[in-house]
């Protein structure tokens, strides 16, 4: 189940992103926008299972191909051929600053599996 938070230092008006975050009385999903998750500095994934290279990729002006914009994983190179991660990457970044790449599903440790969808054909 998941909900929408109204007042927690919102940055913009629609949510693009589930977030499961621990409460008191359990684990709650919540609908709200990536940039609001940079505005309030809960962007920092490092140790991490992210699953860029496998939901995203990123090729920069020399064609190489990274697991994403942070291009913390080089897969190769357009020219000379890239191979995809089968699994999900152990975030090393201290912060994730794309909302593209906030968006990639992130879980912080496979207890976590069960909440996310694609998780459950790699883990």
């Amino acid at each position: 189940m998941t909900k929408i938070i109204k007042k927690k230092n919102r940055a913009s008006s629609f949510p693009n992103v589930v977030s499961y975050q621990e409460q008191q009385n359990g684990v709650i999903g919540v609908e709200e926008n990536v940039n609001d998750i940079i505005v309030r500095g809960e962007n920092s994934f490092k140790g991490w299972l992210c699953w860029a290279g496998i939901q995203s990729l990123y090729i920069d002006s020399n064609n190489d191909v990274y697991s994403a914009s942070c291009r913390i994983h080089k897969l190769g190179n357009i020219s000379d051929g890239f191979k995809m991660p089968e699994a999900p990457l152990l975030c090393t970044k201290s912060w994730c600053a794309c909302a593209a790449d906030i968006n990639t599903t992130k879980i912080k440790s496979k207890q976590y599996t069960s909440l996310v969808r694609i998780a459950k054909s790699i883990l």
